[in-house]
């Protein structure tokens, strides 16, 4: 079950790395697949939680 979760947060890195350009490799791995920290970093860089950023493309896209 760890390697699962593990290649399951590889896959996740990647997304983030392309996906969000403020957030630095020090940052991802900071995260390190911790929601909560996935949130303080989004609140440090962006200025809003992960979701708040979903939930904006959402309807912006």
């Amino acid at each position: 079950m760890a390697h699962e979760e593990k290649s399951k947060w590889e896959k996740i890195k990647q997304n983030i790395k392309e996906k969000w350009h403020e957030l630095t490799d020090e940052d991802i791995e900071y995260i390190n697949g911790d929601t909560e920290r996935l949130n303080e970093k989004f609140r440090e860089r962006y200025g809003k939680s992960y979701d708040e950023i979903e939930r904006d493309n959402m309807y912006h896209n």
